[in-house]
């Protein structure tokens, strides 16, 4: 289950080694299609309708799932923790039988350490959340020393991956006249990103050619609807989201904060994309290709940025080699078939 779609949760769910599962989701984005995905309508991402429907979320996924038996509840992190922990325990009591998987996606305290009250509220729900699951998942090896300092619990390791979709590279027309940013300007942490890509990096771009735009895909709402220099393409369906990746010039990203900022840089490489990330970005990413990815400063992005746009081939070829060795690390079918003969030996 999730607050919403994101590449993490329907990259876990699609690599879930069990023929029958389900996944259930509170969205204000288009409805999928999908037999399996069962969709709770609300009319805005607003985090106080999201808060008022979670009752009537909880009753949609009993209504949907009281007469079967249920192994496992995942439950991801991609909301406020104090509200997976009043979630879990609701649904602890209807499902007695079943065993909760927390998906951490960050360590949350950390996240929200800039409030005070919030960042005690977040401590204490977290370190409950913690305790009360079955499983507690970390997505790298440096969560889950964070988690043991913290805490004092032991965490399973569940990294980042990527559902690989069956799309031919080679076979997508490239495009590279513009620059693409996945994320809905919705988010707020998404939304600074943005500013600093565009204020600060793309007159840059600009400079070197006047035809580059930007790309923006993640949200119906329409942010930059005068400028001609942004487009704003909405919500897209996988496929269709990934042949823009694909066919983009490159990926910048340039910083560590956002709803998803990690997975979205192992996704572009896991598809040959070109991708410039500050060094927080890839926080936690244990890779000894960073160096191709990762700049220190505006003036070392910009360097590289000069470097590809007049030296394409060899840059692509060697995005290509990362791409063949991210596709190995980050395959999400092979991470979730291990981390699910972990927890049904326990």
């Amino acid at each position: 289950m999730t607050s919403g779609a994101s590449t993490v949760t329907t990259s876990l769910f699609k690599s879930w080694p069990t023929p029958r599962k389900k996944l259930f989701q509170i969205t204000h984005e288009k409805i999928s299609s999908n037999r399996s995905v069962f969709n709770f309508k609300i009319p805005s991402n607003n985090k106080f309708i999201k808060l008022f429907s979670l009752p009537f979320f909880l009753f949609f996924i009993f209504k949907n799932s009281f007469k079967e038996k249920i192994d496992y509840f995942v439950i991801e992190g991609a909301t406020w923790v104090g509200y997976i922990y009043f979630f879990q325990k609701i649904l602890k009591m209807l499902f007695k039988k079943s065993k909760f998987i927390y998906h951490s996606h960050n360590i949350e305290v950390d996240i929200r350490k800039n409030k005070y009250l919030i960042s005690k509220l977040t401590f204490f729900f977290e370190r409950k959340v913690l305790n009360n699951f079955d499983f507690v998942t970390a997505v790298s090896k440096k969560d889950q020393k964070i988690f043991k300092q913290k805490y004092q619990k032991d965490t399973l390791l569940l990294e980042n991956g990527v559902f690989l979709e069956n799309i031919k590279i080679k076979n997508i027309k490239k495009n590279y006249n513009y620059i693409i940013f996945p994320g809905s300007l919705e988010f707020i942490e998404n939304k600074k990103i943005f500013e600093k890509l565009y204020n600060e990096i793309f007159p840059f771009l600009k400079s070197i050619d006047s035809k580059f735009k930007i790309l923006i895909t993640g949200s119906d709402i329409k942010f930059y609807e005068n400028d001609k220099n942004v487009i704003e393409l909405g919500v897209l369906d996988k496929k269709s989201f990934l042949k823009y990746l694909i066919s983009s010039w490159a990926l910048i990203i340039p910083s560590k904060k956002g709803p998803g900022t990690k997975i979205k840089i192992i996704e572009a490489l896991c598809y040959n994309k070109v991708v410039f990330a500050s060094k927080d970005a890839l926080s936690g990413i244990e890779n000894n290709l960073t160096q191709n990815i990762v700049y220190k400063n505006r003036k070392e992005l910009f360097r590289k940025i000069d470097f590809f746009y007049n030296n394409q081939s060899k840059t692509l070829n060697k995005f290509k080699s990362v791409g063949k060795i991210y596709r190995r690390k980050y395959n999400m079918k092979i991470i979730a078939k291990n981390f699910y003969e972990i927890i049904k030996r326990k």
